[in-house]
């Protein structure tokens, strides 16, 4: 579907401190906290990982799609250095700022595939409530394609604003697809908008649920 395009441009904020205050090492996951909330990562296979981010303590989530599932607990290093925290596994490198809070995807040979935008990596709308937005550094030659309804359809999303959702009561996560090697899956049950319009900036909004919640595949 396509929005109202008074609903595009998100909401203004005071400044923002997201600088990593400090690490915690969950054994399965990886928490960084700062002054706005709580980032979680959590390798789920040899080249996908969750991303996860909540004003106060992190939510139930729900199942981790059909599609990408394993049984498979890959193994992970992590290390931080003055300016970063680096997570290691399979053939993902994660890599996030101490002083943004911005997130940096990248492959096994170190390519960068796809980062947040640094002035404001993420945000979590106080009103109305059960909004999100994250902010992507999509590349202006990068090709971005969304999943259609019928099977193996793809919906162009350059300079556009779409739904790329499937609605509330649908099993079927919503999926973005870029030719710089990599996928986004936003869990089923909410709805999901994704934004590529130069004036109102590069974001997937999220809707239904307070805290932010997908998952990446390189």
């Amino acid at each position: 579907g396509v929005p109202d395009t008074g609903s595009l441009r998100p909401p203004g904020y005071s400044k923002m401190n997201l600088a990593i205050r400090w690490v915690t090492n969950n054994k399965t996951y990886l928490e960084l906290t700062n002054a706005y909330g709580i980032l979680r990562i959590t390798p789920i296979s040899p080249n996908a990982a969750r991303i996860t981010f909540s004003r106060g303590q992190i939510e139930k989530l729900s199942p981790i799609p059909e599609e990408i599932e394993t049984k498979e607990e890959p193994l992970w290093r992590y290390r931080e250095t003055k300016d970063t925290v680096e997570m290691v596994w399979g053939t993902c490198l994660v890599r996030v700022d101490r002083k943004t809070g911005a997130i940096s995807f990248f492959n096994d040979k170190e390519k960068l595939l796809l980062s947040e935008r640094a002035q404001l990596p993420r945000q979590i709308g106080a009103s109305p409530a059960g909004q999100s937005w994250t902010y992507f550094e999509w590349a202006k030659k990068e090709e971005l394609k969304a999943r259609g309804v019928l099977e193996g359809q793809r919906l162009d999303l350059k300079n556009t604003a779409k739904y790329i959702s499937f609605g509330t009561a649908s099993k079927k996560p919503a999926c973005l697809f870029s030719n710089s090697g990599y996928q986004i899956l936003v869990p089923a049950g909410r709805r999901v908008l994704c934004c590529t319009i130069p004036m109102y900036g590069s974001y997937l909004r999220m809707e239904g649920q307070e805290q932010i919640d997908y998952f990446f595949i390189s």
